[in-house]
């Protein structure tokens, strides 16, 4: 993988952040639900190679640094959580939960 050009970084920042805590874990991670370890893992690593902060410390603003930061502890946390079966497991548990309760219930027909 290419490294990331301070352009390219700075416009995943801006795109990320403000929809950082909307995000899902495999969002975050850019891949599909039903995706196995090995894509999981691939993901991941691609991410970590681009995106880890001790590589854009000198090119980024403090706050922008802070920034990818927090990006990054989310993509390593979605990582952390998909990599476990039973972790897996249990998120997309939650997350069912979490859905149902935050989806409206149906209209009654008037």
């Amino acid at each position: 993988m290419r490294p990331w050009s301070k352009r390219e970084l700075l416009a995943y920042i801006d795109r990320v952040m403000p929809v950082l805590d909307g995000l899902d874990h495999f969002e975050l991670l850019d891949v599909a639900p039903n995706a196995d370890s090995k894509t999981i893992q691939g993901a991941f690593h691609n991410m970590a190679a681009g995106l880890h902060p001790d590589r854009h410390r000198n090119v980024l603003t403090p706050e922008q640094h802070e920034s990818l930061i927090q990006i990054y502890a989310r993509i390593a946390e979605a990582y952390r959580v998909l990599r476990s079966p039973e972790n897996r497991k249990n998120y997309l548990q939650e997350e069912a939960k979490r859905r149902k309760i935050d989806t409206p219930p149906p209209r009654a027909p008037q």
